[in-house]
């Protein structure tokens, strides 16, 4: 699957890069982060120039450092893609609603004024009724 993603992502921009007289070599992971063979190789590079560039005498720990905000950054896709991809309900203040941008009045509001919900009853798995 990363073959075809990477394939796939050269293509795309194979004109682009030709008609700017760059190499265009992407540095392509699977969802997992399991990096392409080739990208291990573009990293590997790339952190043995910025180690000559700012004189660190260390390659693995910027090559280290690298490889971890990818990771990073491959989680917070896969969380922001779980959050937009659920199912959203307006949820009483009191379980946690009116903090996320998708709920314009920011409370549960019964009749038009705001009211608090007994959470106990969620936790122990009874009804939790408006007070």
């Amino acid at each position: 699957m990363v073959d075809a993603y990477r394939l796939t992502k050269i293509r795309k921009y194979k004109r682009i890069a030709e008609q700017a007289n760059w190499q265009y070599r992407p540095v392509t992971m699977s969802c997992f982060g399991r990096p392409h063979p080739e990208s291990t190789k573009i990293v590997s590079r790339l952190a043995q120039a910025a180690a000559r560039r700012f004189g660190v005498e260390d390659v693995s720990r910027i090559e280290e450092r690298w490889w971890k905000n990818c990771s990073t950054m491959l989680a917070e896709r896969a969380a922001n893609m779980v959050l937009k991809c659920s199912p959203t309900i307006r949820l009483p203040r009191a379980l946690g609603g009116g903090m996320d941008s998708d709920e314009e009045d920011g409370g549960w509001k019964e009749g038009g004024v705001e009211t608090e919900v007994d959470v106990s009853g969620v936790v122990v798995g009874g009804d939790a009724e408006p007070r």
